[in-house]
């Protein structure tokens, strides 16, 4: 876990050279510069998150958890990043999921 750390995560048009596109119009940085750039001119469609620390997975880890079955992973989807109402999202996704199509089913 790294909690000294600040990602910018934003839907919209390239920020540039310093963001990676994570997919589709969603690009994430950690450069203040790009930070600074976005806080400051984020307009009409366009959306941002800040995120403080992370946590990670080690070397295949995150791999075997899926094969567990300890992960429901769907389609890239920026509508699940950016989503207006946190507190429905979860329920939302997983009646999208084959997970709960197949508890329904046994």
């Amino acid at each position: 876990v790294a909690s000294d750390t600040v990602f910018l995560l934003v839907q919209g048009k390239d920020p540039g050279d310093k963001a990676e596109r994570v997919f589709q119009n969603i690009f994430i940085s950690a450069d203040k510069s790009v930070m600074q750039d976005e806080l400051g001119h984020v307009k009409g469609e366009e959306k941002l998150h800040v995120y403080i620390g992370y946590a990670g997975w080690g070397a295949g880890q995150l791999d075997m958890e899926i094969a567990g079955g300890h992960w429901h992973v769907l389609p890239a989807d920026s509508k699940a990043v950016f989503y207006s109402d946190p507190d429905k999202i979860w329920q939302e996704y997983l009646d999208r999921s084959d997970v709960l199509q197949t508890l329904l089913i046994k």
